[in-house]
């Protein structure tokens, strides 16, 4: 090991234990929220999302150590088991921040159907991941060697990004409309909220993808993926803290929906008796 392995290992080793426990506490909370959710007949789409994004990543984390200290006999096991982890979890966050954006475009046949072809484009270099990259033991060197396809990686950074972008212009461009049609109230905090989390990860999502091209230390790459997990997360958890307060926000005002398409109409109709009154 070099003097940076010494220094980057138990770093992001103390970063994937606080991505653990972020993760743990969140489904310790939201697996029973989300039992009694299906036992009432409540909506629970968002609510199952975060509970499969945070177990997800928690499996992933859960592999750091197995991965680096993996055997001949477990390495190719363990490697392609954190792989496939990783790029769930991507997938449920990426189809999440769309989901979000195309609520707030008041459900948008165009931006709906750009979302599912982008989900569509990640999950397809999720599979090219299996199928042209390679982990094997090494017995030169007596370590397990993870050869991920360049063409790959660039991809599905890509694929990552452009979600981003998209959630972001989709948030952004209500944000700009909602001056001119005066939407407010709980779609207005909708629109707040997703444009700020989409800006976000579309700039981690970037810088990280920048390092992946440039960097050749593995165990760099390793830290640098591993923060962006953590923002992820604290990102994506983030949601419980805006459920809470649009549930606040209504229960002050009963007449006010969480749903942005019943909530925008209902300003539409608002305006409109006022331009009549």
């Amino acid at each position: 090991m070099t003097t940076f392995d010494n220094i980057a290992l138990p770093i992001t080793a103390t970063i994937t234990g606080l991505n653990m426990q972020a993760c743990a506490g969140t489904l310790v909370h939201e697996v029973p929220a989300l039992v009694r959710a299906i036992r009432n007949k409540q909506p629970i789409f968002f609510s199952s999302v975060i509970v499969s994004f945070n177990f997800f990543i928690l499996i992933n984390h859960f592999l750091f150590l197995p991965s680096v200290i993996a055997t001949e006999t477990t390495c190719v096991q363990v490697n392609y088991a954190t792989t496939v982890f990783y790029h769930m979890s991507m997938l449920v966050f990426d189809a999440f921040i769309l989901a979000k954006s195309w609520m707030t475009t008041r459900k948008n046949r165009v931006f709906l159907a750009i979302s599912v072809l982008l989900v569509l484009y990640r999950f397809s270099w999720a599979v090219a991941d299996f199928v042209l990259s390679t982990v094997a033991w090494n017995t030169d060197l007596n370590a397990c060697i993870w050869n991920q396809s360049p063409l790959v990686n660039f991809h599905y950074d890509l694929a990552d990004i452009i979600c981003d972008a998209v959630a972001t212009l989709g948030s952004l461009s209500m944000l700009f409309v909602g001056k001119s049609v005066g939407i407010n109230g709980i779609l207005q905090k909708l629109v707040n909220e997703n444009a700020l989390r989409s800006m976000v990860i579309l700039i981690v999502n970037a810088v990280v993808m920048y390092l992946t091209q440039t960097l050749t230390d593995f165990s760099s790459l390793l830290l640098a993926w591993y923060i962006q997990d953590y923002i992820i997360i604290l990102l994506m958890n983030a949601e419980l803290q805006y459920k809470e307060e649009r549930n606040g926000k209504r229960s002050k005002n009963p007449n006010t929906s969480t749903n942005p398409e019943t909530s925008t109409r209902g300003n539409e109709r608002r305006k409109s008796t006022s331009n009549h009154a």
